[in-house]
């Protein structure tokens, strides 16, 4: 055992007391998506565990649902923890490996997994985002996902919810990967933590609860640590992050003490003041860019029954529609309001001038919504005849047309501290 796996070799169970799941003592459960090439990077990160440890990790693998999987054979002998394959109500318990069988999905659930019979057809199954989607709910900051080798994009919209939820969220090294479609388009999105080798992943995480133990207890009893890191970010950034849950903080706090090597909160303050650049990566860090095409149902129905036909109808007046999409993160959202507005516009054959204003603080996930490329997993939301209206099929990835790219403005904007935008027709 090396030096790291020695100082981690204690518990690592849960402890949280903010944010959802994790109730105290809980055995902290460890969520890993995995597809093509999977099975050689889970094997890599199985050598890393020790004899014993209070972690419960759950494999979700894209597996042919007509084959039985030999996975669990494979794993036993790389490892000392328990192997299972799951069945249906299984609870979760330390010191345990949990596979989940072909020809299923799976939820947790009270700290139960359940297993559910697919009901899409096979091309479209999306078995890991669904994990980790249950899992955020599970156990909120205190969930921990991890991306392996993979085609595809499965796991995308899964860490969105876990780093929504204030989880952690590791991707295997693209360069590592066998393949390296399902660990990149997490990275695209910027959804990620970290982006590391499988091998490594297991002191990582040990690690990262070790130093979280300390600086949760150090930075609760002592509030002036945070405040000067909050003071600090937004000296160098502009952001002020004073009115975020301090649980939110601690923990990407947390994740660039571990990046860094770094033990103690007055240490880590002292590389914000020492490093530049430090502010800007933990202000990214706590930026969280969770959004869809069409995310909420009813809000959309209303927008195209009412609003945007009352819009477009007063646009026959003045000659155009101005809306505007705050914290638009990567341009889904007023995509979606773009497709609605053309559509309608189109139905009533109308021309008026359209300009839809999409705001950020966060630049680089501007740089992406500018782009307009989205990988199948991101666009599975957009109704089928939207989409083939309004996007161009790629091999791995759809663009928006260049008609609703003209309609769409990106720029950086502050919602708290700049000035709104005026003139405008929808918020």
């Amino acid at each position: 055992m090396n030096s790291l796996a020695e100082k981690h070799a204690g518990s690592v169970t849960t402890n949280t007391e903010d944010g959802k799941g994790g109730s105290r003592g809980a055995p902290l459960v460890i969520g890993i998506g995995a597809s093509a090439g999977g099975l050689e990077a889970f094997q890599s990160f199985v050598r890393g565990l020790p004899d014993e440890h209070d972690m419960a990790v759950v494999l979700i693998q894209h597996l042919d649902p007509d084959h039985e999987s030999l996975m669990p054979e494979l794993i036993t002998k790389r490892t000392k923890t328990t192997v299972v394959s799951v069945k249906d109500g299984m609870e979760l318990k330390p010191g345990h490996i949990y596979l989940m069988p072909p020809a299923y999905e799976m939820d947790i659930i009270d700290g139960r997994l359940r297993l559910v019979e697919f009901e899409q057809p096979r091309g479209i199954r999306r078995p890991i985002n669904r994990f980790f989607t249950s899992l955020a709910a599970h156990e909120g900051m205190d969930a921990v996902a991890i991306v392996l080798s993979g085609t595809g994009s499965d796991g995308t919209e899964g860490v969105e919810a876990i780093k929504e939820a204030g989880g952690v969220v590791l991707v295997q090294d693209p360069k590592e990967a066998r393949y390296e479609g399902m660990p990149q388009s997490v990275i695209d999105v910027r959804a990620h933590d970290m982006v590391v080798q499988a091998a490594d992943m297991v002191e990582i995480i040990r690690d990262y609860c070790d130093i979280r133990k300390g600086v949760e207890t150090t930075m609760r009893s002592d509030g002036e640590v945070i405040d000067r890191i909050i003071r600090h970010v937004k000296y160098r950034t502009g952001h002020d992050f004073s009115g975020y849950k301090m649980g939110s903080i601690i923990r990407r706090v947390t994740v660039r003490m571990s990046t860094l090597g770094i033990d103690t909160p007055s240490d880590y303050l002292r590389s914000l003041v020492e490093d530049s650049d430090e502010a800007h990566r933990l202000f990214e860090s706590l930026l969280i860019n969770v959004t869809a095409f069409f995310r909420d149902d009813e809000v959309f129905e209303t927008l195209k029954k009412i609003t945007i036909p009352a819009l477009v109808e007063a646009a026959r007046e003045t000659g155009q529609i101005r809306i505007w999409v705050p914290g638009c993160s990567m341009g889904q959202e007023a995509y979606s309001i773009g497709i609605l507005v053309l559509e309608e516009l189109e139905r009533v054959k109308l021309s008026a001038q359209v300009m839809i204003f999409a705001t950020d603080v966060d630049t680089e996930a501007i740089k992406i919504g500018r782009q307009g490329r989205y990988s199948q997993d991101l666009v599975d939301q957009v109704p089928a005849q939207y989409l083939q209206r309004h996007f161009t099929s790629h091999v791995d990835w759809y663009e928006v047309s260049d008609r609703l790219r003209e309609i769409v403005r990106f720029s950086n904007h502050n919602f708290v501290r700049d000035p709104p935008f005026a003139s405008i027709d929808l918020v």
